[in-house]
Order: C-alpha cells, then structure tokens, then sequence
C-alpha cells in the first residue's frame, strides 16, 4: 500500500492527497460525489498503481521475498518502498518529513466523513499522528505488514517477510531507487473522468 509514493506525487494539493488515500484505503464506486480535484487524486492512485505493477523493479523485489505469492507480496513491496521513500526523504522533497506527515494525518482528520466505517475499523492506526513515523524503521515497518495481516490484506505468514527486508536491505533500497526515478520521470497529467474509466476502475 503506497500511501506515502502516492501523497509525495499528490504534492501538495488537499484534494489530490484525499484522492489517492481514499483510493488507496478503499474501493471507489461512485465519482460524482468528489470533486474534480479529489476524482485526479483516485486517478493517479491507479495509474501508480499500474506503473508499479508492471514495473521489473517491483517484480524483483517480489521474487525476492521467500513467500512466492504475488497477491501477498505486492503489497509488502509497497510497504518496503514507502519505508525506503521515508528514510531518503531529504532525497526527494525539501519539506521536512514531519511536516509532511503532519499534513497527510491533517487531510485524513479533516475528512473523515468520507471514509467508509469499515477502512476506519480495519486500519485505526490511520487515526494517529505517529501513523506515517512507522515507515521510517524496520520496527516500523514490521508493525505495519502485521497490522496488513491482522486485516486480511496479505498472508497469514506474511510477517516472515521482515526477515527478508533485513537480510537484503541495500538490494530493496536499489530497487526502489530505480523505481522512484521512473516514477519522478512519468509526467501525471490530468485525466479525463468517462464512464469507461469509472467502469475499469470501480
């Protein structure tokens, strides 16, 4: 789950950010309810998700893992490469990374409303201000694949995975960085909300 990729690429639009959260935490079925700026949000969720998916990058990091189940390990590598983003940090952006976090936790807050019960009460953690300092650490990230297990997002074993991270760190790190450069270079632009897409993406 890429909330960090994907609010870093929302820069720092409140509605784009809101957009690629709600994308992330839950299914969107209904457009016309958000704004346009929110809808562009949701959109570059997906279309980041489909670059990682079909990025070599994130296959390698995927094969790496000992669990050889591409379901569970997409989602893992998607928390290595937020945990990787978040200790480079200064690497890519020049706003402090507290600030940054302070402001994602901000939008989360202050829209609440338009979170489904059931994102709130699978992951709560969202609701602390300390949420997005986990992925700066392995023990961080540790806590975060066993709160993705307890809610059923991966694998009963997932957890094993830790072990993975830690025994091949700089080879993850060196994935990812060739994955945010890809990333940095993909000009997002504004998409066309039709029925079509709304039909691809629900």
């Amino acid at each position: 789950m890429n909330f960090i990729i994907n609010a870093f690429k929302a820069e720092e639009s409140r509605d784009k950010i809101l957009g690629v959260l709600l994308s992330e935490l839950s299914k969107i079925s209904n457009y016309k309810k958000f704004n346009n700026d929110i809808i562009e949000g949701i959109f570059l969720n997906k279309r980041i998700k489909t670059l990682a998916i079909e990025h070599p990058r994130m296959h390698t990091s995927m094969n790496r893992l000992r669990l050889k189940n591409k379901k569970n390990n997409f989602p893992i590598i998607e928390v290595f490469f937020d945990h990787f983003l978040a200790k480079n940090w200064e690497s890519f952006s020049n706003e402090p990374y507290d600030i940054f976090a302070a402001r994602i936790h901000n939008v989360l807050i202050k829209n609440l409303t338009v979170l489904p019960n059931s994102t709130i009460s699978k992951f709560p953690e969202i609701l602390s201000k300390s949420w997005l300092d986990n992925y700066k650490t392995i023990e961080g990230v540790h806590t975060i694949i066993r709160k993705l297990t307890h809610a059923s997002r991966v694998g009963v074993n997932s957890e094993e995975s830790i072990f993975d991270l830690m025994e091949n760190y700089s080879t993850f790190q060196n994935d990812f960085m060739y994955f945010m450069k890809d990333i940095e270079k993909e000009t997002f632009v504004n998409f066309e909300i039709t029925e079509l897409q709304q039909k691809i993406y629900a």
